[in-house]
């Protein structure tokens, strides 16, 4: 009987790990050029984690102080010029009505809206379709979120995110117009959202566009669009499947496990890569390749190629 054949680890991410430095007694490790400490291996495992999201994801190896992150309104404005649709659909069930205005729910809240926005016809206790603004500045902290011009489709939809690399809001702009334009021409539903926060600059995902999985094909189109824009930075995230210089593919989390289920890629990710760490600092002799596939299975993640979920 064959052996069953072990997925191995993509070598360049491999040898990045094994550069990671982890210290049991006292609990340190090194990231990078950021050296952390800790008081139990609880605490470092989240020290690291974080320090594995911003230097492995984001691409920010030195530690910024970003200080307290608020909305910035002109650099808001700045990519909101690059929206190229001012509305999005979205369905909620009106709940009560007058003659100027109405309180619906969208399932995860209730909000008084305008009567306008309803179909003159819509009972109550039925669904409507209103026309929002696209733009939703305060949804996602440190970013500027918008809906496509078609809606997003249900939160039980496997999603595909691309990630786009830029240095600056003013070149994030530029580069977000190309993109929901793209989107638009092709007629997929999407959310989009771009880093609104200057000193958060430069970041590998500072444009991230979520994707129903059945429509990914179209960030193919994304990055052909995109190809030799002055706006891109080369560097994508270390977990995510690049594409092209500065843009990178990645499914969403499908981990079942509780305290894994509300976790971003990049989170999720750095969580999956830290375990493995810990436990061959505590067990030297067996290869970190391997304890990188176990972890990677036990997440649901193709230890392969970790942008992607097992299908």
């Amino acid at each position: 009987m064959s052996a069953v054949a072990v997925p191995a680890p993509p070598a360049d991410l491999l040898a990045a790990l094994g550069d990671v430095a982890v210290g049991l007694d006292p609990w340190t490790g090194r990231v990078g050029p950021r050296d952390l400490t800790a008081e139990s291996r609880q605490e470092l495992r989240l020290v690291l984690i974080g320090a594995m999201y911003e230097v492995f994801h984001a691409g920010r190896a030195e530690e910024k102080d970003l200080g307290r992150i608020v909305r910035e309104r002109d650099v808001e404005d700045v990519l909101l010029g690059a929206v190229p649709h001012p509305t999005s659909p979205r369905r909620a069930r009106v709940l009560r009505r007058d003659a100027h205005a109405a309180v619906v729910d969208f399932g995860d809240v209730r909000v008084e809206v305008p009567d306008h926005l309803l179909p003159a016809e819509t009972p109550l206790g039925e669904l409507a379709v209103l026309e929002l603004p696209a733009a939703r500045p305060a949804l996602s902290h440190g970013f500027l979120l918008i809906d496509g011009p078609l809606g997003m489709t249900s939160g039980t939809t496997p999603l595909r995110r691309l990630y786009v690399h830029t240095p600056a809001p003013e070149a994030a702009a530029d580069v977000w117009r190309v993109v929901l334009e793209t989107l638009n021409d092709a007629r997929v539903p999407y959310r989009s959202k771009t880093l609104s926060h200057r000193d958060g600059y430069p970041r590998r995902d500072s444009i991230v566009v979520y994707l129903p999985a059945e429509v990914s094909a179209v960030t193919d189109h994304v990055a052909e669009a995109l190809r030799d824009h002055a706006g891109i930075s080369p560097d994508t995230s270390a977990y995510a499947h690049r594409i092209a210089p500065g843009i990178a593919i990645a499914d969403e989390p499908q981990d079942v496990r509780t305290q894994y289920r509300e976790l971003s890629f990049g989170e999720h990710r750095s969580a999956v890569a830290v375990n493995a760490l810990l436990r061959h600092a505590e067990d030297p002799d067996t290869p970190l390749a391997d304890l990188f596939v176990e972890e990677c299975l036990d997440a649901r993640v193709d230890p392969a190629d970790p942008a992607f979920n097992l299908t």
